[in-house]
């Protein structure tokens, strides 16, 4: 369920990256003689919205793999450490082993 919210936010960081690329060339092209007045500033707060959407989903994707990853890394440090207790009960008993007189 997870790798859905996953994917479904990268692909929406992606339309919205992907719309506001497409409203910079536009807007710098084909609508430069167009845009006036009121119609310019709304158009360029619009691709600014985009532009800031598709940051906000990075970060928050970015948050999301952090996390992942120190969980992961935790998960190996309490799985190497309980290793090492499971190797400490099965070779600790050789070693202090009363036969063996110095």
């Amino acid at each position: 369920m997870s790798e859905l919210f996953d994917k479904s936010r990268r692909i929406a960081g992606v339309v919205f990256l992907g719309i506001a690329l497409l409203m910079v060339v536009l807007g710098q092209t084909v609508l430069s003689p167009v845009l006036k007045n009121v119609s310019f500033i709304l158009y360029w707060l619009t691709c600014a919205a985009f532009t800031l959407s598709a940051a906000s989903v990075a970060l928050v994707d970015l948050a999301r793999v952090k996390k992942a990853s120190r969980e992961k890394q935790r998960d190996l440090i309490e799985e190497t450490l309980e290793q090492i207790e499971r190797d400490k009960h099965k070779f600790g008993s050789k070693k202090n082993n009363p036969d063996k007189s110095v």
